[in-house]
């Protein structure tokens, strides 16, 4: 068995304290639920057989925002940004309830309205 950190004796110390405990619980629920949207939608990506350049053509986004999507460990995207990527690929970014709270889901059916070609302040042209 490996010694413990003096990291891991300090957030035991602090997951002492409940409402440390609670804020620690809560930012670990959304960073879980924000990680499961990313990794759904480079899932998606590779099943298509797409690279990261073509969705971001078919985004109308510049590429470094789909490499940093997938590639940084931090990142923090629009939810404007995530619907783009979402269309790209052909799914739908819903809410849904769950454990009595919201959630996002990625599903493939089809939209039932004509999916906005705007994202963000770019625009596209015919």
């Amino acid at each position: 068995m490996r010694p413990r950190t003096a990291a891991e004796d300090h957030l035991d110390r602090q997951l002492s304290d409940p409402s440390y405990a609670a804020a620690y619980e809560r930012a670990s629920r959304r960073i879980a639920m924000f990680d499961d949207v990313v990794r759904s939608l480079d899932a998606r990506r590779e099943e298509l057989g797409m690279t990261k350049a073509e969705l971001a053509r078919r985004a109308d986004m510049p590429s470094a925002v789909i490499r940093r999507l997938f590639s940084q460990q931090h990142k923090n995207p629009t939810l404007t940004s995530l619907v783009a990527i979402a269309d790209a690929l052909e799914l739908k970014i819903c809410v849904v309830s769950g454990q009595s709270m919201a959630r996002l889901s990625i599903s493939t059916e089809a939209s039932t309205s004509a999916p906005s070609r705007t994202y963000g302040t770019r625009r596209r042209t015919a």
